[in-house]
This record gives structure tokens, sequence and C-alpha cells, in this order.
């Protein structure tokens, strides 16, 4: 296997792992949205309507999804993701500064409980 033909299925496999996250999360923020508005109604002190904020925000991770697994235009839609994948980790920094107790809610109501974890 050529160089050129590894990296375009590393880029693949990495683009379709993406997207799955991206889909779970819009997901799983739809069907139990509350989470997500609870902690944008926090962080922004009531401004704005937190439940168009996060149907907004479902939306455009569903749409980042289907446009890594279109194809089209590869690298702007890297750019794109890339961009919203560190919007998003900035927004959960500063909300876990802003209040240690909060849930995030990226993937809606979804806990994960690990054995040792408090």
């Amino acid at each position: 296997m050529s160089t050129m033909r590894t990296a375009r299925t590393i880029e693949l496999c990495a683009a379709t792992a993406l997207a799955c996250i991206l889909l779970a999360a819009a997901v799983l923020k739809s069907l139990s949205p509350l989470p997500a508005v609870d902690s944008i109604a926090t962080m922004t002190g009531g401004w704005g309507s937190p439940r168009l904020f996060v149907s907004l925000l479902s939306l455009a991770e569903w749409g980042l999804a289907v446009w890594l697994l279109s194809g089209i235009t590869r690298r702007h839609a890297w750019v794109a993701s890339g961009c919203a994948v560190f919007g998003i980790v900035i927004a959960a920094v500063i909300l876990k500064t802003l209040a240690p107790d909060q849930s995030f809610g990226c993937f809606g109501g979804s806990t994960l409980d690990l054995p040792g974890m408090a």
C-alpha cells in the first residue's frame, strides 16, 4: 500500500470517527436537551434563549457530521470541525470555571459513572 493511500485511509477513518461523535452528541442532545439547556442558561446568566441555542447547536453538529461524511470540500470540513471542537472545549473550560458542579450537557442527559471517580 502506498503512502498516499495509507494517508487517505487514515483521513477517512478519522473523519468517520469525528462524524460519529458529532452525530451521537446531536442525537443525545436532541433526545434530552435539558442538561445542555441548564448549562447554557448558567453560562449566559439568562440572556437569550438557551433552548434555541441548544437546538441550533444540535443542528450544527448534524450539519458538520453530514459534511464530513459526504467528503465534499474535505479541507474546509476539517477546518470547520476543528473550530467547532475547539470552541466546545473552550466553552467547557469556561463553564467548569464558572460552575464546577454543573454538567456541560454535551451528550444530553447521558451519564457515565466510572468506578473510582467521584
